[in-house]
Formats: structure tokens, C-alpha cells, sequence
């Protein structure tokens, strides 16, 4: 007999479990030779699967680049997965700049295997090219649990990173 509302077993026989939650088992054997008792433990770890996206100027990394009219805006975008499952056809948004979007095919180039593993990051740099006015742009990442196949929900994350024109030349960077 199993505890945990398992019950008997036959002599022989197997029973299958599937905790949610790591568990503790006490089994009691009974026979002619006598009763003797036996504890094992099952531990789950569950998955939390998440990701994160960073879309920053390329210049001293901030949310906020300076550029002159008719100028290139350059972003560098990082992504990382911060859960601790392994993610798949990550693809990345950018309507108004949309040279920083990337496909499931061209980020599964940025990163080891087939599966983007939990920690893993990659970046890149994209352009918005000839800006002639202020905004902020969105970078949006989607990825999809490959744990839970045929699943319609997406891990999503999106960050922001203004662009301000200025009719007078950028300040030059100051050195570090």
C-alpha cells in the first residue's frame, strides 16, 4: 500500500504517479514474512519559462539617443531567456524600425542548438535609417514554450528607446 491516496498495488504490479508538486511516498509491504515500511521522494521542478528584451541606443546604452536630422538611429537589441525552461521561434517586433526585427530562422542564428536555453542571451545592433523626426520606438519579443505543444500563448516582452532629432549636431560622446 502507497500513501498519497495511492492505495494497493498487486504483487507485481507497477502503479504511475504525477505529482504537481515535489512529494513524498511511504510504501508498507505486508506479507507472510511480516510488514516492513519504505519512503521515497519525487521532485518536481517546475518550469517557469520567461524572456526579456533590452532595445537600447548604441552609444552609451541608455533609453534616449540624440541624433541630427536625416541621420542614422542605431539600437543595440539583447534578448535573454530569464526562466528556467528552454524556449523556441523566438521573433522579435520593431514597427517603426523594422530592420531590427528578426525572424524565428534569423535569431535561431544568434544563439547555440535548437532550443534558446534559460540564461542564454544574445545581441545585435540594427538601424533606423535617414530619421527626420522625434519618436520612441518599440522592440517587441515573442517565444513560444516548446513544453507545451500546440499551445496558442506566446512569452511576450517588449522595451522601448526614444529617438530625438535635433536640427544642430549631436554632442560628441564623452570619452570613458
Amino acid at each position: 500500500s502507497i500513501n498519497q491516496n495511492i492505495g494497493s498495488v498487486a504483487t507485481g504490479g507497477t502503479k504511475s504517479v504525477n505529482p504537481a508538486t515535489s512529494t513524498p511516498y511511504t510504501m508498507t509491504v505486508s506479507g507472510a514474512g511480516g510488514t516492513a515500511t519504505c519512503c521515497a521522494g519525487v521532485t518536481v521542478n517546475v518550469l517557469t519559462p520567461a524572456i526579456k528584451i533590452e532595445k537600447n541606443d548604441n552609444d552609451n546604452g541608455d533609453d534616449t539617443q540624440t541624433i541630427k536630422k536625416g541621420e542614422d538611429a542605431t539600437f543595440k537589441i539583447t534578448v535573454t531567456n530569464i526562466g528556467n525552461a528552454p524556449l523556441k521561434d523566438v521573433v522579435i517586433y520593431d514597427e517603426l524600425a523594422p530592420s531590427c526585427a528578426r525572424s524565428a530562422a534569423q535569431t535561431k542564428g544568434l544563439y547555440e542548438g535548437e532550443l534558446f536555453d534559460p540564461r542564454e542571451s544574445f545581441s545585435y545592433t540594427c538601424k533606423d535609417t535617414d530619421v527626420t523626426a522625434n519618436y520612441t520606438n518599440k522592440a517587441t519579443v515573442k517565444a513560444t514554450d516548446p513544453s507545451k505543444p500546440g499551445a496558442t500563448d506566446s512569452l511576450i516582452d517588449d522595451d522601448t528607446s526614444k529617438v530625438v532629432v535635433s536640427e544642430t549636431p549631436a554632442p560628441e560622446p564623452e570619452p570613458t
